[in-house]
Formats: C-alpha cells, sequence, structure tokens
C-alpha cells in the first residue's frame, strides 16, 4: 500500500494525539485510532482512559454504553468494565472469570490534547512525548484554538504534505505567496529519530504575508522556513524572521509562527489531524489572533481536499504510473525512509 509495503503501515510504539481535551469532556466517544475503535471518557477525578472499544462478549460497541461511576457497563447484557481495563461484574454468573477484560492504552494529557500510546505498554514512556514548549505551546507564546480535522486520505500523504513547503505558495496562495518557501534550496539535518528541514534566505523583500504579521517591519527581511519531524505523530513548521541588516534597521528580530501538527491515523486510508498555530509575536493582540485562526483553518482545509482528491485517485494503485519527485520532495523522501524504517523495526520485533 503505497508508499508502504501492503500490511506494514503504522508506527504503533509512538504517541499520537488521540482527542482534543475538550472533546472527552461531556462524556463519552469512540474514534478508530491504527484502524481499531478506541473508547475515550474521563473518571469522576478528571483523569483520561482509553480502552479498547468493543465489549469482549459480542463486540458491541462500549461507546453505546453508560457510565457507572469510573467504570463502563455495556448496553447490551450489563457487563461492566473498569477503567484498568478488568471486568467488575457479569450480570448472569457469580464471578466474572478471568479472561473477561478489555486492553486499555496509556495515555497522558498535555496542553489541551489526550496522547495515546499504541504500542507495547512497557514501552510507553512519557518522556517520549514531543517537547511541547519546542513547539511554542509555552509561556510567552500564544497558540490558535486547537482543532481537528478528518482526512480523507492515508496518514503518510499528510506527512509528507507537511514536510513540502514548496506547495505553500501555490496551494495556499491566496494567503502566503512568498517565492522562498520555493525558491530557496532546501538543507536537511537528522537528530533524535527525527529530522529538521531549512529554507534559510537572505536579503528577500518582504511579503505580503510578513507584512501582515509584522506591520512596522524593514523592507527586506532574512529568514528559515523550518519543518521539523518529530515523530510519525507530530510535525511543525513555519517561519523565523528578522529584518536585513543595513543602513535602515540593525537586524531586529521579528518573531517565529510555528503551525503545529498531530497526526494520528485513522485507518489505512483516513486520517485524525489535530492543529494549532503558535506565535511569539503580537501576543494578546485579540483582532489579529481571531483573523489568524480563521485563515489557518482554510488553509488547513485546503490541504484536506488537496489530500482526499489524490487518495481517490490510490484507490486502484496498479493502474498508476511509477511516480516522480522533484528536488523540493528531498526532505518529504527523507521521512518516508524513516518511517518505513520505524515500521521494519517493529515488524522484526
Amino acid at each position: 500500500m503505497y508508499p508502504f509495503k501492503p500490511g506494514h503501515v503504522f508506527v504503533r510504539d509512538t504517541w499520537y494525539v488521540a482527542a482534543l481535551s475538550a472533546e472527552i469532556d461531556a462524556g463519552m466517544i469512540e474514534r478508530r485510532i491504527l484502524d481499531e475503535p478506541v473508547l475515550l471518557y474521563r473518571t469522576e477525578a478528571g483523569d483520561p482512559v482509553a480502552m479498547a472499544g468493543l465489549c469482549p462478549h459480542r463486540r458491541l460497541p462500549l461507546a453505546m454504553g453508560r457510565r457507572v461511576g469510573d467504570a463502563v457497563q455495556c448496553a447490551y447484557h450489563g457487563i461492566t468494565f473498569g477503567p484498568d481495563g478488568s471486568c467488575l461484574r457479569v450480570p448472569s454468573q457469580a464471578s466474572p472469570g478471568s479472561r473477561m477484560r478489555v486492553r486499555t492504552y496509556p495515555v497522558v494529557e498535555r496542553w489541551n490534547w489526550v496522547w495515546i500510546w499504541t504500542g507495547d505498554p512497557a514501552a510507553a514512556d512519557p518522556a517520549l512525548i514531543p517537547d511541547h514548549g519546542e513547539m511554542g505551546l509555552r509561556d510567552g507564546w500564544e497558540a490558535t484554538p486547537a482543532e481537528h480535522y478528518a482526512v480523507p486520505a492515508r496518514y503518510q500523504l499528510l506527512i509528507e504534505n507537511l514536510q513540502d513547503l514548496s506547495h505553500i505558495s501555490y496551494l495556499h496562495g491566496a494567503y502566503v505567496e512568498d517565492a522562498a518557501w520555493t525558491e530557496t534550496p532546501v538543507q536537511t539535518m537528522f537528530e533524535g529519530g527525527g529530522m529538521r528541514s531549512a529554507r534559510i534566505s537572505h536579503d528577500t523583500p518582504l511579503s505580503g504575508f510578513n507584512a501582515w504579521c509584522f506591520p512596522d517591519a524593514a523592507p527586506r527581511v532574512d529568514q528559515e522556513l523550518r519543518s521539523v519531524f518529530k515523530s510519525p505523530g507530530v510535525t511543525y513548521s513555519g517561519p523565523i524572521v528578522g529584518e536585513t541588516p543595513g543602513e535602515a534597521c540593525n537586524g531586529r528580530y521579528l518573531g517565529t509562527m510555528f503551525a503545529v501538527h498531530a497526526i494520528t491515523p485513522e485507518t489505512p486510508r483516513s486520517t485524525h489531524y489535530f492543529s494549532t498555530t503558535t506565535r511569539d509575536f503580537r501576543t494578546g493582540d485579540t483582532a489579529f489572533s481571531e483573523e489568524l485562526h480563521r485563515m489557518d483553518i482554510e488553509v488547513r482545509m485546503q490541504d484536506v481536499v488537496a489530500l482526499g482528491a489524490i487518495e481517490r485517485h490510490l484507490s486502484d494503485e496498479s493502474r498508476l504510473a511509477p511516480e516522480i519527485s522533484v528536488a523540493a520532495d528531498t526532505p518529504a523522501l527523507h521521512v518516508r525512509r524513516l518511517v518505513e524504517k520505524m515500521i521494519a523495526a517493529e515488524q522484526a520485533a
């Protein structure tokens, strides 16, 4: 299955975002993650819980049941499971038995996201969750409201889209029209199991997008257009901008903006996309924040529509001509190889 081998599609030993925190504040929800149904809810103390979404008795979705304190009671026969997955009660027999239980997943809540570990529970180290501060989710920065998009396309298409910054001036050209995103050569560095790519330009004209972000900026700027692949579940990208030193200015730093992307496979052909955009400039500017959020939604929906159109033509891959890549695809192809290695290592283990 493009671009991976059939049956070897997902990386399991990693952290993914399962839901926005607000999504499970109101009750139980079922979400398909790595092609498996997962039930999400909170205990009465507010702790998030993730468990397999089907009752092991007759496979009725547990989300159709009801809460009994911190436990979940199946709507079909009243079999009740605790937040650790153990069976607490089978109404038709005196003892639930040792086999009646459901799988639970390690979960951690950070920022406005609930993270889930989908692999070996013994390897679920919260320290492996990407550093939120690095992405701008920290004091001194401002973030747009967290959003969740349903992408009708396989997750690797989204990962590679977010490594290919050259598409921005075209697919998103109504908002970001900057030749630096396309014409500047891209540099790549591998770090900590992930990868960072950058397009570094000097003394370029202030684009319309940068003029909107930095109204008092000098007419020429230096910028680094950065994209960072942290894991199959997280990447972030965006510009780091400063004025070009010269007679008119002293090279003042202007600001950094990162689009943060949390990517969770739903099925082999669909993806959960959780997002926010962070910045360290014009914090507290409510009008700017609202306009940025509106633009952010429209830009990400352009990706959703484009990737869905690609996915529809991948339904019969045997009839497609071979893929042709170009120089701008280098970061995406490097990341494709990284993900392939992760999948292969898990399959070998």
